[in-house]
């Protein structure tokens, strides 16, 4: 084998350019022993058989099991938003034992399942005492009968459905995002539980 081409092929063999872990010295020695041929036959087999020789170790670290790079991940998904309200009545205060503000009387029974759940409350008065918001809970009708949605409470194009069931106002909103939320709003007047819900709702959901 030439000079030149056994440079040429040392090059070729290094581990930093293919990381294949192959011997240079080891490679030339298959390729490099005694030849009874011309030297320009010798050189080219030569040629040959190392090319063959880096194809076959490039092949075999592609096909080798973790030897190719891992694949990208894709990006994970947004988050849900958290379950946390800007805006409440004064007085009510997060509750640490969300289940027993929801069954205290009178029960709230038409949240949907699951999703992420926070209860604020008060001691029971003349107005509103108890708020509860379900973050990307399951898919489930509202009680109570479907009161009108003031077109100014979706701005950003949200869908809403707003019902009352006794004591309790509840609104359903669907956000373009494909999150959705729900809020029961019990104690006080009518007027006014419709006035905390559209603060909540524009403050926290579709503002």
């Amino acid at each position: 084998m030439t000079d030149d081409l056994e440079q040429r092929v040392r090059r070729e063999l290094t581990g930093s350019r293919y990381e294949l872990g192959l011997d240079p010295d080891d490679v030339l020695a298959r390729v490099s022993g005694p030849k009874r041929r011309s030297r320009p036959g010798a050189a080219t087999l030569a040629t040959v058989a190392a090319a063959l020789a880096v194809a076959a170790a490039v092949t075999v670290g592609f096909l080798l099991p973790g030897t190719s790079e891992a694949p990208v991940s894709p990006p994970a998904a947004s988050a849900s938003p958290a379950a946390t309200l800007n805006g409440l009545p004064p007085g009510l205060a997060p509750a640490g034992d969300v289940a027993e503000v929801i069954k205290r009387a009178p029960a709230l029974v038409g949240l949907p399942p699951g999703g992420t759940r926070s209860a604020y409350a008060a001691a029971a008065g003349g107005g509103v005492w108890r708020v509860v918001m379900v973050v990307d809970g399951g898919v489930a009708g509202l009680p109570g009968g479907v009161l009108d949605v003031p077109s100014d409470w979706a701005p950003d194009g949200s869908q809403l459905l707003l019902t009352r069931d006794g004591e309790t106002t509840y609104v359903k909103v669907y956000r373009p995002d494909g999150h959705n939320f729900c809020l029961a709003v019990t104690g006080g007047p009518a007027e006014e539980q419709l006035a905390v819900l559209e603060r909540l709702v524009t403050t926290n959901i579709t503002r």
